[in-house]
């Protein structure tokens, strides 16, 4: 017989003797299994594995728990290792798999009931304390830093605009919220939603004030033709014709002419103001300090007037 065969019949081996509701042990191929009631709603899975070929369980070899029953339908959750090949889904619902469904179910009913509209929220505006400090700080310091990063992505074309994505994750995920969660997903996903919408207003209005932030400091960006991150990206289209480990930059410094290898993925990072000396060859590193002085050898993406690969120009200023 096939394998896919034998692996289809031990499945349902599992299965139908739990559809049964024998309450004798099932001798599997290297365990025997007993059912537990655990309460109204679940049976637990045990499992013994055994050496010998009658399978009998044997009283100095203990029990290791093995899976789940729901007894509505008599379903099969988080089975362990003694049970793996025969789940017919490979794992799909084990605890931590179906801890991940959950939150994504949250998340989702959270973005469908806010519907991207901060005007679905019940608060205008934050009054925490902490929260002001550090949406402050944002705005500050990392709006313009998030624009950046967006802008480089984007190829300096214009924004998307802002969608609201949640990030709701379960504090806890223990035996008890688990069973709640697989007696009724529907309920369970309905009511963490609403108790996160409940006590997170103002961490969900967070984040549309700090899109405000990052939208506005974009719109800045490409309303500044001299801000370097348009020089950056040019740079970044041209490397990304080739693959190149090194290539050959050539600056202006005061009136001098520099020639030097620089490594090709540096050139790819935001330096925000200026690359680092570091990225050149010995050689490079050589010229630069010679040109510009010891300590104050980085250098700005507007001094590079042309990177070469071999014989290919990838940027000309």
């Amino acid at each position: 017989m096939p394998t896919g065969g034998q692996k289809f019949m031990q499945t349902n081996q599992l299965q139908e003797w739990v559809n049964s509701g024998d309450t004798a042990p099932l001798i599997l191929k290297d365990s025997t299994v007993i059912r537990i009631p655990k309460d109204k709603d679940f049976d637990y899975l045990f499992t013994q594995r055994h050496y010998s070929r009658g399978g009998l369980i044997e009283r100095d070899r203990k029990f290791e728990y093995g899976g789940i029953i729901r007894k509505s339908d008599n379903a099969l959750y988080d089975l362990q290792y003694d049970l793996r090949e025969y789940d017919e889904i490979k794992g799909e619902l084990s605890a931590e798999k179906l801890k991940d469904e959950m939150q994504g179910l949250v998340r989702m009913f959270i973005e469908k009931t806010i519907n991207n509209d901060r005007k679905n929220l019940r608060i205008k505006e934050i009054s925490d304390k902490r929260s002001l400090e550090q949406l402050g700080y944002y705005i500050q310091y990392d709006a313009y830093k998030d624009a950046r990063q967006l802008y480089l992505e984007n190829d300096g074309g214009e924004a998307r605009g802002f969608v609201y994505k949640n990030d709701y994750r379960a504090d806890a995920w223990k035996e008890a919220t688990l069973l709640e969660y697989i007696l009724d997903p529907t309920k369970y996903v309905a009511t963490q939603a609403a108790e996160y919408m409940r006590d997170r207003q103002e961490q969900m209005l967070d984040k549309f004030l700090r899109a405000d932030a990052m939208y506005a400091e974009y719109a800045k960006i490409l309303a500044t033709p001299e801000n370097n991150i348009h020089t950056l990206l040019k740079i970044r289209k041209g490397l990304s014709t080739v693959s190149a480990k090194q290539v050959t930059i050539t600056m202006i410094v005061g009136e001098k002419e520099l020639t030097f290898k620089y490594d090709a993925q540096r050139l790819t990072w935001d330096c925000e103001n200026k690359f680092s000396s570091y990225g050149a060859d010995r050689d490079g590193r050589d010229k630069l300090e010679e040109a510009m002085g010891r300590g104050c050898n980085d250098f700005c993406p507007k001094s590079i007037v042309r990177i070469n690969y071999g014989r290919n120009t990838l940027y000309e200023a």
